[in-house]
């Protein structure tokens, strides 16, 4: 009964913020930081006259807080790169509708310039070309 009350406890506390810098530094951080209790019992406790039950209950509520750091770590870094995977799929959708509107605009070009070259009006034509040439190479120079 005395456990179940920590525990209680331990499970209402909020965990400690990960340090700042993305959910890269999170993973880091979660990967790298050891557990705060320890296995072995403590020798401070064991003076103090705690029961080897009360300190195995304070190791597992300290564990418990542990785990749930890492769980509220992981839970935030999900969330990072839900949000990143969204912000890509954005941008891709936008960079299809692009190339879609850039491909219908060239097939219209072409459509225009093989109508213009069915005429056999020849003046039309080299003025058509001329102008083709200038746009591409204005077109060449300043991408």
């Amino acid at each position: 009964v005395h456990g179940g009350s920590r525990l209680m406890s331990a499970s209402r506390r909020r965990p400690p913020q990960p340090t700042t810098g993305g959910w890269r530094a999170q993973r880091d951080d979660l990967l790298t930081t050891s557990s705060r209790s320890s296995v072995n019992i403590d020798l401070e406790s064991a003076m103090r006259g705690e029961s080897a039950q009360e300190m195995l209950t304070k190791q597992n509520d300290d564990q418990i807080l542990d785990l749930t750091r890492h769980v509220g770590a992981l839970k935030k870094m999900s969330s990072a790169i839900d949000e990143e995977i969204k912000l890509q799929n954005d941008l891709l959708t936008k960079l299809e509708s692009g190339f879609d509107r850039a491909s219908g605009l060239l097939n219209n070009v072409m459509r225009r310039t093989s109508a213009l070259l069915r005429h056999n009006t020849s003046a039309h034509m080299w003025y058509f070309a001329l102008f083709f040439v200038v746009i591409l190479f204005i077109l060449w120079r300043f991408r």
